[in-house]
Formats: C-alpha cells, structure tokens, sequence
C-alpha cells in the first residue's frame, strides 16, 4: 500500500480552491434551503474531487435525511476551509452554539507532521 505525504505551503492556505468552494457552495445551498435534494450533489462537477471516498459524503446525507424528515433545513455550525481542499463546514439540526459564547474556544490544530508521522495519527 502506497503512502501519500500531503505538506501544508503557503499556497495552501485556509481559503480553499476553486473547485472546494464550488462544491461547498452547492452542499450549502442544498442543505440550508432543500435538504431532501442532497443526494443530487453526486452530480455536481467537482464531487469526485470533493468527495474521492464514501465517508466524505456520507455523513452529510445523514443530516440531510434527518432534516428533510422532519422537514427543517439545516444550519451551519462550523464554516471555512484547511489546506486548501479541506471544506471544514459543519452542519447541524436544531442545535444552536453562540460563537460568542464565553465556553467557546478555538478547535484543536493539526498534529505537527515533525513530531507525530502522518501515519501515526488514526491510530
């Protein structure tokens, strides 16, 4: 089995490319107004690269089924992008958490590649 390093540069910043924020945009729409539509997201152009394994994808049907169940739209939760292909955008369903609030801290980062092998962190 191949191994693949990924190495975080400068042109790799928390924006995320084009083509992520395409298909961000779509999810966003679809799961904030029409979230019964999700699975037409299989369709977009840039699903394959947003969405290379099942796992990436799944979850967001999960929530998607849940709130077209109880016929709500979703909200989002937690927005923006990491290493530029990474959409960290959360969604949630009848769950409010104030950004502002006095509990609220910063998420955890990222193991530091130098210290903890990449192989190492899903252990």
């Amino acid at each position: 089995m191949s191994s693949t390093t990924f190495t975080r540069s400068t042109s790799q910043s928390d924006e995320g490319f084009d083509w992520a924020h395409r298909f961000d945009d779509a999810a966003r729409a679809i799961l904030t107004e029409r979230p019964a539509n999700a699975v037409s997201l299989a369709n977009h152009g840039d699903f394959v690269q947003s969405a290379p394994t099942p796992e990436h994808f799944l979850p967001l049907l999960y929530v998607a089924g849940l709130a077209a169940a109880v016929k709500r739209p979703t909200k989002i939760l937690v927005d923006g992008y990491t290493y530029g292909s990474l959409s960290m955008t959360s969604y949630t369903l009848d769950v409010d958490w104030p950004r502002d609030h006095e509990d609220a801290r910063p998420a955890a980062g990222l193991p530091d590649p130098g210290a903890t092998p990449p192989e190492d962190t899903n252990v």
